[in-house]
């Protein structure tokens, strides 16, 4: 079947998104449960970045932000004050949905934090696939001198749309400002080589009963995306989406299982397990990591 092409982006748009290679790959390491909930329903979950466990690396691009803002001499004081001002009035209109991988497999470090001390699995998925999803697919930076790079080039592109005044597609603008910031971290997190599927939503809170606008979102991918749901992350309701990655069974992106280094399932046992959930031809693997 003839694959759709992938939702053409707002006109204006300032994120230079990933490219993959045909054999490029991104590896998810995830908890036993995840990863049979992943298989079993064809989804990926989504969720708000800015409550996920590193969110202090995540502050990481505004901090670079909030430096230029106070001491670029390459924008005017009018520029740098349009730009802040809807900033901050949309930084908390602005849900950035989120799910991370890594480009690179088997990672001792992956293992141990985020799947369940490396009692869980890693999935491969084919890159390219992603493509025809209605997300943004970005990789993460660690380069300070890149980091202020990109935030300034993303400010150079914003100044020619807010010069002439604030208005409501400057908002687009701004969370995809936003998402600049999510592509940063800090150099020490380097190894972990991330890649950032990202899903953004606007809250309307003028009243008007329409409640989310989101972006990505339109009636050919309706039946892929689900509904916008709620899970407790301490004691705050925190927002996802489960985005089926088949696209209706068109594809399947899944491509490889590798078992984590204290998990005690056999080759077999997965094997059996993807086949009875309709996923064949995956490659199957043991960790070659040592770590008991």
């Amino acid at each position: 079947m003839k694959r759709k092409d992938k939702i053409a982006p707002t006109p204006q748009t300032i994120i230079k998104q990933w490219e993959p290679q045909e054999d490029s790959m991104l590896y998810y390491y995830c908890s036993a449960n995840s990863f049979m909930s992943i298989v079993k329903n064809k989804t990926l979950r989504l969720c708000d970045l800015y409550h996920m466990n590193d969110f202090s690396e995540l502050r990481h691009g505004k901090l670079i932000y909030d430096q230029i803002i106070e001491k670029s001499k390459e924008f005017s004081d009018d520029i740098k004050t349009k730009i802040d001002i809807i900033l901050k009035e949309f930084i908390n209109r602005c849900i950035l949905l989120s799910m991370s991988f890594s480009l690179k497999k088997d990672l001792l470090s992956q293992w141990r934090g985020y799947a369940d001390d490396a009692k869980g699995f890693c999935i491969g998925f084919k890159a390219k696939d992603f493509i025809d999803l209605p997300i943004d697919m970005l990789v993460v930076e660690y380069d300070l001198e890149k980091q202020f790079a990109l935030i300034m080039d993303s400010m150079k592109k914003i100044e020619s749309y807010v010069k002439n005044g604030i208005n409501p597609q400057n908002f687009h603008l701004i969370c995809e400002l936003q998402e600049v910031f999510s592509m940063m971290k800090n150099e020490s997190f380097k190894e972990e080589c991330e890649c950032r599927m990202v899903y953004p939503i606007f809250v309307d809170v003028e009243g008007d009963g329409k409640l989310y606008d989101v972006f990505k979102k339109n009636e050919e991918y309706h039946n892929y995306i689900h509904d916008i749901e709620f899970r407790l992350v301490g004691n705050t309701p925190t927002p996802f989406v489960d985005m089926d990655f088949t696209l209706g069974n068109r594809f399947m992106p899944l491509k490889e299982v590798i078992i984590g280094p204290k998990n005690h399932s056999t080759k077999l046992d997965i094997e059996l397990f993807l086949r009875t959930n309709g996923i064949q031809g995956a490659e199957i693997s043991e960790s070659l990591s040592s770590y008991r």
